[in-house]
């Protein structure tokens, strides 16, 4: 409670104010953020404590800690309320009096910075770790906003002025991409994404049409519960902004049908649930069998004993029950910017592979997964029909992101790689591909993290407890709470424009493994090119080499911990 945030930020006072789940400002004796303490100590919001206790149930589990207490020893917390009503009683401070109405309408609120003239250029911005600014809604944004440039004339029609925008802002992304590109620049680097695009929410209100602008408060609203409402809201806009065709690829293979865990489930087909054996502790074994990390890092620094942390939903779900969870908070965002992406399924259902995203609930999640993972053969329709009618020059000159939610599994595997370094390699021109993880069986697992490993257009967001013990296994957040549920969905909308900021692996990727994943990426990419490539240097040199330096010094020179290796895809096959 209140002595833990003591220590760690001097009074407490300002931090004690606020949920640490769904960061909201707790309110006394009435509302829905009244503070309720566990008998653990933590304290969260009255309305979180409603939706942890799923209805009647009679039972509770602490969200920090993982305690289950039972409904009626989790009591109202009335030393911090009488906090809370004695911090009430003071006086405003005269800048909080004197702020702008429009700074006071958002969802959340947050004191905006005292204007001041821009010491940098706006391309100067470096990567931001948004997960570790959790105070963000209060404090502002911590970089600058950037005001419509002097000389940067209105054009007399709306559709003038957004096309003139859009190319200022993307010469910005190129530029602070350049910047950001960490020497030496023959390396790849995951920091940048290649396709040259400008943060939105480093933007004043100016550069935003009134239609823009009465998006970002929906999307504020919808994305409140992240802590990152503001920062996201404005970066949601990108595919608007920057005229970026969205697709998604639905995996509704039978291997959907499975929980998490990969066991099958009895009962309804949707929400059925499997609910035998402990599944913290399958959750535990699980992870630190998946993401052990090296044998020095887990002898010096113990990564073992960290705790398991849940989503919100139970693992025991059907993953097609995830994946219509996803599929949901994704049809809200693209409702709110007047967008309404194409759906391709893996396997045909009512006579057809494509939907419009609206009508994904109705007519695709009306009926259990069933058939084959044709991944690579979907991934290959939508860049054929990406932009029909329009020449092949045409389609390729307009950026494609393709967002697919899968299991992490693909009928032919050789193929799946292909398409993928051909999409990393310019072949279909700005594509990006983010590959959402739905489950936490170890191989699949092990499947997510090597895939991105030697692309920078192919991002993965494995599934929350994944990308939860990565995080704490990096210590990228600082503050308990910091990464939550719906933030892990909803980043993926925006992950592959903005590495730098919201693929928390990118800024720790050291020299090492970008050594290795440009070397290890151009050997599979000529490998695919030229047959005598493929057995000369993939199959001879570079196992040979693998094996000389001692597996590549235990993983060491892969960038990797000790004792954490990726071996060639030779030895796997």
């Amino acid at each position: 409670g209140l002595e833990d945030c003591d220590q760690k930020h001097g009074t407490g006072t300002e931090v004690a104010m606020d949920c640490p789940v769904c960061f909201s400002h707790f309110t006394p004796q009435s509302g829905e953020r009244v503070p309720k303490v566990f008998p653990c100590g933590h304290t969260t919001c009255s309305g979180c404590v409603q939706l942890l206790q799923r209805g009647s149930a009679a039972t509770v589990t602490c969200p920090l800690c993982r305690l289950e207490a039972s409904s009626g020893d989790v009591r109202t917390n009335f030393a911090l309320i009488s906090v809370l009503e004695a911090t009430s009683a003071v006086p405003a401070p005269a800048q909080a009096v004197m702020d702008p109405p429009a700074a006071q309408q958002h969802s959340e609120p947050f004191d905006s910075p005292p204007p001041s003239a821009p010491h940098h250029e706006p391309w100067d911005v470096g990567p931001e770790n948004l997960y570790q600014q959790v105070d963000m809604q209060r404090q502002g944004s911590m970089a600058e906003h950037f005001a419509v440039p002097a000389g940067f004339e209105h054009c007399t029609d709306e559709a003038s002025w957004i096309q003139h925008r859009r190319e200022v802002l993307r010469d910005w992304g190129r530029r602070r991409e350049r910047k950001m590109h960490r020497r030496p620049h023959c390396l790849m680097d995951q920091m940048v994404s290649g396709s040259g695009l400008y943060p939105i929410r480093y933007l004043e209100d100016s550069w935003l049409t009134p239609s823009e602008l009465s998006m970002v408060k929906q999307l504020e609203r919808l994305l409140q519960d992240t802590g990152l409402s503001h920062a996201l809201a404005r970066d949601m806009l990108t595919p608007l902004i920057y005229d970026i065709e969205v697709t998604i690829i639905l995996d509704n293979s039978g291997s959907m049908s499975l929980d998490m865990f990969g066991r099958p489930v009895s009962g309804d087909y949707l929400e059925g649930i499997n609910s035998a054996g402990n599944q913290f502790a399958l959750l535990e074994n699980t992870l630190q069998a998946s993401l052990p990390g090296g044998w020095y890092s887990q002898y010096v620094t113990g990564t073992g004993q960290l705790p398991a942390v849940q989503s919100s939903i139970n693992p025991c779900h059907r993953r097609w029950y995830f994946a219509r969870h996803h599929m949901r908070l994704w049809q809200q965002v693209f409702a709110i910017m007047g967008l309404d992406p194409w759906v391709y399924l893996l396997n045909m259902v009512g006579g057809k592979f494509t939907y419009r995203c609206s009508e994904v609930e109705a007519s695709v999640f009306c009926i259990g997964p069933n058939g084959r993972t044709d991944m690579s053969g979907r991934i290959r329709q939508v860049l054929r029909e990406r932009g029909t009618g329009e020449s092949q020059s045409q389609r390729n000159a307009k950026p494609l992101l393709m967002l697919a939610l899968t299991d992490g599994e693909a009928n032919d595997m050789v193929d799946f790689n292909r398409v993928l370094d051909e999409i990393q390699n310019f072949v279909y021109g700005d594509v990006q591909v983010c590959l959402m993880g739905l489950s936490l069986v170890k191989e699949d697992i092990e499947w997510f993290e090597n895939e991105e490993c030697d692309e920078t257009r192919i991002r993965t967001v494995e599934a929350f407890e994944v990308e939860n013990r990565q995080i704490q296994l990096r210590e990228v957040v600082k503050r308990e709470g910091g990464y939550n549920f719906l933030m892990h969905v909803m980043r993926v909308l925006v992950t592959n424009y903005y590495p730098a900021d919201y693929d928390y692996e990118a800024p720790l990727q050291n020299l090492r493994h970008r050594l290795y994943i440009t070397c290890h990426g151009r050997d599979r990419w000529y490998g695919l090119q030229s047959s005598v490539w493929y057995m000369l240097c993939s199959s001879l040199l570079c196992p040979a080499c693998f094996l000389a330096t001692g597996c590549h010094c235990c993983g060491w020179l892969q960038g990797n911990d000790c004792g954490k290796i990726q071996w060639p895809e030779v030895f796997a096959e």
